[in-house]
């Protein structure tokens, strides 16, 4: 497989395609890598000449006989052990305070629609500028509050969930930003999705286990 095909079938989401080939799964593996710095990373620990262009960097890497597989899973762990052992050290507090967080609202303003919420509910909708401003005051800013609150608890406990899976010996980690995939276990890739439970359910096992 050449690096064009690798692209043509990412972009069309066909990442369990990829997975299932040697080559599609040594470009799953890289595309966790394609920042520049985790990059430069994979050269360095291998000892190659980092090439110059930094937008050539990811083909290079691919098409490279000099740079094997294990080497890429090598550097890969190499970048979370960094990246995780510093959160590691703000995990504890982070986590007393997302339980400060008891109610979980969006506002009515929900999550990747923000600003089609506020221009159909208020700019569209509004003639008053004075009722606009009352609107604003007593409506907007609450639903703007819950919107972030949510957003930041989504965030946050996204990346405490993702990295018990990825401290497990049998994962690695996608370190960068991959769109539907975060690790794989044994070569197979993951995209993980999280629930909410039912409500009371963590205060109940919380009680349970004294905590």
């Amino acid at each position: 497989m050449d690096f064009a095909t690798a692209e043509t079938m990412f972009k069309d989401d066909r990442i369990r395609e990829l997975a299932e080939m040697q080559d599609g799964l040594r470009y799953l593996k890289l595309r966790s890598l394609s920042r520049r710095q985790h990059l430069e990373r994979l050269f360095f620990l291998g000892n190659h000449a980092t090439p110059e262009k930094a937008k050539a960097m990811f083909r290079i890497a691919f098409e490279s006989t000099e740079i094997d597989d294990a080497q890429i899973d090598v550097a890969i762990r190499d970048i979370y052990s960094s990246e995780r052992a510093e959160r590691k050290t703000k995990e504890p507090h982070l986590v007393s305070e997302l339980f400060k967080m008891q109610t979980f609202d969006w506002g009515g303003l929900h999550q990747n629609s923000l600003e089609k919420t506020i221009v159909g509910n208020y700019v569209n909708r509004i003639r008053s500028y004075d009722t606009l401003n009352s609107k604003i005051d007593n409506e907007l800013l609450a639903s703007m509050r819950g919107y972030v609150l949510c957003s930041w608890y989504n965030h946050w406990t996204s990346i405490i969930i993702e990295d018990v899976f990825r401290d497990h010996p049998v994962v690695l980690p996608a370190v960068s930003k991959v769109k539907k995939l975060d690790f794989f276990v044994k070569d197979v890739p993951f995209d993980l999705k999280v629930t909410p439970l039912p409500e009371g359910f963590v205060k109940e096992k919380r009680k349970a286990d004294n905590l």
